[in-house]
């Protein structure tokens, strides 16, 4: 049995929170919303992110970080790319450096345009493994089956965290190209949004199809930029990935885009919805990099214009069509 801290209380922390306290692990949950920790202790729910999933009844919340912290063994870091730095920051002097520090947090942050593993290095950590895939909580927490991959440098460690997790129901691989995954991770939100733009304005399947296929051209691209393993783009985590969020309709991502299509403000949405789509800052993250790095990546820049500058749907698709043409 390990101990196990997860920092966050969203659907998909508190999903493998789940998994690894029904693996008879000691599992402990920081959140920062007392009605959440109430709940996940009395009720063993988690009601605003997880609807009516009964939990583990030995599965324990805190907003005391370091009572969740106290003699963890791993530390799951659940929260937005975007509130990583911060809570790093804020709780430097709590964080052991030498525990094996999980990620399942995918976007790029945005003032730095750093991935989540940068992130973390800056701060010391290296003990760091990415746990992703084709995976929405909403699924998992129903035990259907999922597979996941352990990414990190430390075949070791990935090793490690794939046992850690690893059910009848929930498979999971091994997988070094820590580089190549993380922008995975990052770029598929961004094409889910642009797939949801497709979709809310009723372009068809033809079209959204089309836009998956040549976003992995983006992403070679991407990752080639990167020197990551261009196999990448067929792993779980690349292709795998991608094919869930953009078409499924547990996706936050993909749920901006459609109501984007719609005609609604990118504000409007994002007030009304109680999760976060990290595909939203990312976006605005890979539009400077891909102009910084000059890598050629119409659709970003096609869904950063619909998203912040306003640009009509169908004058972006328009102009899409209308590039010079080229082979494949």
């Amino acid at each position: 049995m390990a101990v196990i801290s997860v920092l966050g209380s969203g659907s998909w922390g508190v999903t493998l929170a789940n998994v690894l306290a029904e693996k008879k692990h000691d599992v402990c949950v920081w959140t920062i919303e007392d009605a959440v920790q109430e709940e996940i202790n009395t009720q063993h729910k988690n009601t605003k992110y997880l609807g009516d999933i009964l939990l583990e009844p030995t599965l324990k919340a805190t907003t005391d970080i370091s009572f969740a912290l106290n003699n963890a063994e791993y530390i799951m870091w659940a929260i937005p790319t975007q509130a990583i730095r911060s809570v790093l920051n804020q709780y430097n002097s709590l964080l052991d450096k030498n525990l094996v520090h999980i990620s399942v947090s995918k976007g790029l942050e945005k003032s730095t345009r750093l991935r989540v593993s940068e992130v973390f290095a800056e701060h010391g950590i290296t003990n760091y493994v990415y746990l992703a895939g084709p995976s929405h909580a909403e699924e998992v927490a129903k035990k259907m089956v999922t597979t996941l991959s352990s990414i990190s440098v430390d075949s070791d460690l990935a090793e490690s965290v794939q046992n850690l997790f690893n059910t009848d129901y929930l498979r999971v691989y091994t997988y070094d190209d820590l580089a190549g995954a993380e922008l995975a991770g990052a770029f598929k939100n961004v094409v889910a949004i642009a797939a949801g733009i497709c979709d809310g304005f009723g372009l068809g399947d033809n079209a959204k199809a089309a836009l998956m296929t040549r976003s992995l051209v983006e992403f070679g691209r991407l990752l080639e930029s990167f020197e990551a393993k261009t196999e990448t783009i067929s792993s779980l985590t690349g292709i795998g990935d991608l094919i869930a969020t953009c078409t499924s309709l547990h996706s936050r991502n993909r749920h901006v885009g459609n109501e984007l299509g719609k005609g609604k403000s990118l504000q409007e949405i994002l007030n009304n919805m109680v999760m976060v789509a990290e595909g939203v800052a990312t976006c605005e993250a890979f539009y400077e990099l891909s102009k910084h790095k000059q890598i050629e990546m119409p659709i970003v820049t096609a869904t950063y214009e619909i998203m912040f500058n306003n640009a009509s749907v169908s004058e972006t698709v328009q102009s899409l069509m209308t590039r010079e043409l080229k082979s494949e």
